[in-house]
């Protein structure tokens, strides 16, 4: 159906197949599928891209299914929320994407969640789905103005699932310019 959507929307290709990984499975980043069934308490990560006029697109959205003993999973949420916000908020022409992924890196850390966070903070995005600036603990790249990237903090354990926030963003008269338009506060669906 999301792919059916963003079609009819003027999409013309995917860049990668849609990720919908729920459960245990949602705490890997590039989740495949499985014939396992949504559950109550389950956390839901839907990463998805389109393409239009040569260009990617990419974002990932996190949704909650109501359940019982869901704090842990909502207090992880807000972690990685404001990893998201922060990052974003970090970015300007000038910084450079080392600094963008420390700053989302750094409060996973303070919330005592560095060791589920295996990734980079983001990659660029254009005519191909992941290119320069790499929002790295190694992006040694800076911030340019025209530049189009992801900021993507997520915490990943194994044992309760995975939150990944995925927005995109562009570098804009000096300052960041978010892209995504779907709503990120966390959503408990039913």
């Amino acid at each position: 159906m999301l792919e059916e959507s963003i079609r009819k929307k003027g999409c013309s290709g995917l860049p990668f197949d849609i990720i919908v990984a729920a459960g245990q499975n949602s705490a890997m980043p590039h989740a495949r599928p499985t014939d396992n069934k949504i559950k109550a308490g389950d956390l839901v990560l839907i990463d998805w891209g389109g393409e239009a006029g040569g260009y990617f697109s990419d974002m990932t959205r996190t949704f909650l299914v109501k359940g019982e003993d869901i704090s842990k999973k909502q207090e992880i949420y807000k972690t990685v929320l404001l990893a998201n916000k922060a990052a974003i908020n970090f970015v300007a022409e000038g910084k450079q994407a080392k600094m963008v992924d420390r700053t989302a890196r750094d409060i996973i850390k303070n919330a005592g969640y560095d060791e589920f966070f295996g990734h980079g903070t983001g990659h660029g995005v254009g005519i191909d789905i992941h290119e320069l600036p790499h929002i790295s603990k190694t992006g040694n790249e800076s911030i340019k103005a025209g530049m189009v990237f992801t900021v993507e903090p997520g915490i990943y354990i194994p044992s309760l699932g995975g939150i990944r926030i995925e927005d995109m963003i562009a570098v804009d008269k000096g300052r960041c310019r978010v892209l995504t338009t779907i709503p990120k506060e966390l959503e408990i669906i039913s």
